[in-house]
């Protein structure tokens, strides 16, 4: 648990950064939150850690399954999560 910690402190403070930057920490709040219940849903679970499916299929479904709750820098975040190979991070 404390490596998984270490790899996601840079992208915890990224966001941080960013939502300061915006002068929106609770819309970053909800979005995080949102994409955590997203990616830690259990049949989503077992769709993020099938090998099998191109990482660039598992980007569209979540920004589709986010659709209307993230915003232009909510998905880039998320963009950037997937392509570190680094989306099951926002798991709760």
């Amino acid at each position: 648990m404390a490596e998984s910690a270490t790899i996601a402190r840079p992208y915890a403070r990224a966001a941080f950064e960013q939502a300061q930057a915006e002068g929106d920490l609770r819309k970053w709040s909800e979005m995080l939150h949102f994409l955590s219940a997203v990616v830690s849903d259990p049949l989503m679970r077992k769709v993020l850690d099938n090998p099998r499916i191109p990482d660039e299929k598992l980007l569209g479904l979540v920004l589709e399954l986010c659709a209307g709750r993230l915003s232009e820098t909510g998905r880039n975040f998320v963009t950037v999560l997937s392509r570190a190979g680094r989306l099951t991070l926002a798991r709760v």
